[in-house]
C-alpha cells in the first residue's frame, strides 16, 4: 500500500469523507474500507463495556499490542480506555519490540494485556519465561496464535481477541465466550468460515463478508458466541 494507491482508493468512496481508511485480509482477498468518526465512536462504546467488565477504570493500565495496519480495530480500543480514564501502554505487535513488551509487562504491571500475538510471546521467551514475564498481568486477551505458546509456558487458557474482517470478537468478562458488538454487526458462518454483515449507518456496508477465520456461531442464553476452530 502506497500513498498513491491509498489516495486512489479514497477517491472511490461515495459517502462522506471518512476518518481513516482501514484494511483487512480474508484468504486471497484484501479489502480497504472507510471508517467514520461515528463508526469509531460506536466501536469505542462497545469496547468501553467490554473493558469495564474487566475492571478497567481510572488509573487502570491497559497494554495494547498492535501494528499500524490494525488501526481500524485498535483506535476505538484506545479511545475506550481514555473514556474510562485508564492509561494506554502501546507496544508493537512484532517480535523486534520484545524488549519493550517484556519491560512494560514487568514494570507497569498492566491490569489488562490486549492484542498480543505469537510474535510477542516468542519474543518475550527469548528474554524471560512468559510465565514469569506475564505474572503481574491480571487479564490476558490475546490473538488465537498466542494461545498455544502461553499454554506451553504453563499459563492458564487466556481470553481471546480476534479480528473478523471489519469487526472484532473478544472474550467477555462474564465467561460466556467470545462476543461481538451485536448493535453494529451480524456474524454467521458459511462453509466453516465466519462471515460478517454490517448493521446501522456505517461508512462501509458489508453483506456476508468473508473473514478468512474458521469457526461457527453458537446461540446461547447470553447471546451469539463465536467458536474458533483454531482453538479446538
Amino acid at each position: 500500500m502506497t500513498r498513491e494507491t491509498t489516495t486512489a482508493r479514497a477517491g472511490l468512496i461515495e459517502k462522506d469523507w471518512p476518518s481513516i481508511i482501514a484494511r483487512f485480509g480474508a484468504g486471497d482477498q484484501t479489502v480497504s474500507y472507510p471508517v467514520s468518526e461515528a463508526d469509531m465512536a460506536a466501536d469505542a462504546r462497545f469496547w468501553s463495556e467490554v473493558l469495564s467488565g474487566y475492571g478497567v477504570g481510572p488509573g487502570s493500565r491497559v497494554l495494547v499490542c498492535s501494528s499500524g495496519m490494525e488501526i481500524g480495530w485498535t483506535i476505538p480500543v484506545r479511545d475506550a480506555i481514555g473514556h474510562l480514564n485508564g492509561v494506554v501502554c502501546p507496544v508493537e505487535a512484532w517480535g523486534w519490540d520484545a524488549r519493550r513488551f517484556e519491560l512494560f509487562c514487568r514494570r507497569l504491571t498492566p491490569d489488562v494485556l490486549l492484542g498480543a500475538n505469537r510474535a510477542n510471546i516468542d519474543g518475550m521467551a527469548g528474554i524471560v519465561e512468559p510465565s514469569e514475564g506475564l505474572s503481574a498481568v491480571e487479564h490476558l486477551l490475546v490473538h488465537p496464535d498466542a494461545v498455544d505458546p502461553l499454554l506451553d509456558a504453563g499459563i492458564s487458557r487466556p481470553g481471546i481477541v480476534v479480528w473478523l474482517g471489519p469487526a472484532a470478537g473478544v472474550s467477555l468478562a462474564d465467561g460466556s465466550g467470545i462476543g461481538f458488538d451485536e448493535s453494529q454487526w451480524t456474524i454467521d458462518d458459511e462453509d466453516g468460515e465466519l462471515v460478517v454483515s454490517s448493521k446501522g449507518n456505517r461508512a462501509a456496508d458489508f453483506d456476508r463478508q468473508r473473514t478468512g477465520v474458521a469457526g461457527h456461531v453458537e446461540t446461547t442464553a447470553a447471546g451469539p458466541r463465536i467458536v474458533l476452530d483454531e482453538l479446538g
